[in-house]
C-alpha cells in the first residue's frame, strides 16, 4: 500500500511539473506506466460487521454458533487493464476522456472475530476451527457480494473520478470526463 500511495504521490507531482508546457498527449504517455504499475488503485476503504450464524441439528444433538466479525474492505480499480488507449485526447479544446475498468474489491480483511452465543448439546462436540474458518470465509464471500448494495463500488469509481480529474487538471486539461463501464459515467469540468 504504501508502494502504491508513493507512486500515486510521484505521480501528482510530475503532473504538477509538467503543467500545460509540454504536448497533453505526450504528458499522458509519461503518467501511464507509472499508474499501471500500482496494480490496484484503491480508492475507498469501508470497515463492515457481519453477524455470522451456523446451526447444525442432528437426531443425537443441536450445536449452535453466533459471531460478530468486523472486516476491513479496500476497493479500487484494477490498472493492470488500463493503457495509453484508454484515454481520448482532445489537445486543441484541452479535453480527455478516460475509459476506468470497473471497480473491484481488492482486499477483505476480518481485523476482528468475536464469539457472540454457543450452544453445544452434550452428545456433541463444539465446532472445529476448521468449521469456523468455513464460516469466516463464507462471511467474506457475502461482505465481496454485498459490496455493490454497501456503495463500496460507487464510492470507488467516484473517488477514481477524482483522483483522475486532479491528475489531468494539473497536466493542463480543461474538460475531463471519466467512464465506466455499465454504470458510473462521470464529466467533471
Amino acid at each position: 500500500m504504501k508502494r502504491s500511495i508513493a507512486l500515486l504521490l510521484t505521480v501528482l507531482v510530475a503532473a504538477a511539473l509538467t503543467g500545460c508546457r509540454h504536448n497533453l498527449a505526450e504528458s499522458i504517455e509519461n503518467h501511464i506506466p507509472e499508474l499501471v504499475a500500482t496494480a490496484n488503485l484503491g480508492t475507498v476503504e469501508y470497515t463492515v460487521n457481519k453477524v455470522v450464524k451456523a446451526e447444525d441439528v442432528r437426531w443425537y444433538g443441536d450445536r449452535k454458533l453466533l459471531f460478530s466479525t468486523t472486516a476491513v474492505v479496500k476497493a479500487g480499480i484494477p490498472m493492470a487493464d488500463f493503457c495509453i488507449d484508454s484515454v481520448e485526447i482532445d489537445e486543441r479544446h484541452r479535453t480527455a476522456i478516460v475509459h476506468l475498468p470497473a471497480a473491484q474489491v481488492i482486499s477483505i480483511n476480518m481485523v476482528r472475530i468475536s464469539k457472540v452465543y454457543e450452544d453445544v448439546d452434550m452428545l456433541r462436540s463444539g465446532f472445529s476451527n476448521e468449521e469456523r474458518n468455513r464460516l469466516l470465509a463464507q462471511a467474506e464471500r457475502k461482505v465481496r457480494r454485498s459490496a455493490p448494495d454497501l456503495g463500496i463500488l460507487a464510492a470507488a469509481e467516484e473517488n477514481a473520478t477524482d483522483f483522475f480529474t486532479a491528475l489531468l487538471t494539473q497536466m493542463g486539461f480543461r474538460q475531463i470526463t471519466v467512464l465506466f463501464p455499465q454504470h458510473h459515467n462521470t464529466t467533471k469540468p
